[in-house]
């Protein structure tokens, strides 16, 4: 063999090339091309390595049933996707190339306190995982209560109610040493006794307090609290008087 034919061209990213060679002898006479082998015996002038990546890799979706976001995924490969709730679903959940990828919250997030946090996995051969972090935002915290104002009678021990409708947590205090409330603290609704610890020392004036309801998010809530004065009495002594003639 004493030369060899050269043949260059621009190579195009992302295509496989093959190739036949042939020789040329002393006296300038060219052999015979090679013969292609079959596919399977051919060998890659190169192999595209493969890629993936996301973005946004942090989505945050509003607190109600059916809120959806999404993130973008860029890849020159198959890939598949998985996640860690039950409370969202992801469409699609596999797929080749470029896509863009739809977050859907199934439920309401139950809690107006605590946002609630998923992790997506994407996942092709060759490559780490990409991760994307989910954050579903809490509901709008509510507290009310009613009704807004007990009597008591004047006795030690005279109680009275009043209902806490909410979905966060909240606690009570008052200002008065005269009166119990139980309970002091909880989470969404509850029924609430407030209790005379002592008798009303007056016959004249009732005596007021106020209980507030604080809770996570929510303006407090204020019950005002009287209790009766004790019933009035009159009594004279001795009753029967004995007056002289004179």
């Amino acid at each position: 063999m004493t030369g060899v034919e050269r043949i260059s061209k621009a190579l195009e990213w992302g295509k496989h090339y093959y190739w036949n060679v042939r020789f040329r002898d002393s006296g300038g006479d060219w052999g015979l091309w090679s013969a292609m082998p079959p596919y399977a015996e051919r060998q890659d002038f190169y192999t595209l390595a493969p890629s993936l990546v996301v973005s946004p890799d942090d989505i945050i979706l509003g607190y109600g049933q059916g809120s959806s976001s999404g993130f973008d995924i860029s890849s020159n490969t198959t890939w598949s996707i998985s996640d860690d709730a039950d409370w969202l679903t992801v469409a699609p959940t596999s797929g080749a190339n470029n896509a863009t990828i739809t977050i859907t919250a199934n439920s309401e997030n139950p809690s107006a306190v605590d946002a609630r946090t998923a992790t997506v996995t994407v996942s092709c051969a060759g490559v780490d995982p990409q991760l994307v972090t989910v954050n579903q935002e809490p509901v709008p915290a509510h507290l009310s209560v009613a009704p807004v104002s007990i009597a008591l009678r004047y006795s030690s021990g005279s109680t009275g109610n009043f209902d806490i409708s909410a979905n966060t947590t909240w606690s009570i205090s008052d200002d008065a040493d005269w009166l119990t409330v139980a309970p002091t603290s909880g989470e969404h609704n509850a029924t609430v006794t407030i209790t005379a610890s002592s008798k009303n020392p007056s016959a004249v004036d009732v005596r007021s307090a106020t209980v507030t309801v604080t809770g996570t998010g929510v303006d407090p809530q204020l019950v005002t609290v009287i209790q009766e004065p004790v019933p009035a009495t009159i009594t004279v002594i001795p009753e029967n008087i004995t007056i002289g003639y004179s």
